[in-house]
């Protein structure tokens, strides 16, 4: 992933509007925390709705 990051950031910034381009390279390390966070509210909404047997059987 480590290559693919740093190209993709850095087409971002390129076809960024001037004076915007830290804005819209932003977006890519803010999705990947954002969804990150996302992931892990998921998980502890499930943790607490379900047992650790319910847990087990479904995951």
């Amino acid at each position: 992933m480590a290559e693919e990051y740093g190209t993709s950031a850095t087409y971002m910034s390129e076809v960024a509007v001037e004076g915007k381009r830290g804005f819209y390279a932003s977006f890519q390390y803010v999705t990947l925390i954002g969804g990150q966070l996302l992931a892990l509210l998921v998980l502890v909404i499930l943790q607490q709705w379900l047992s650790a047997e319910e847990l087990k059987a479904w995951g």
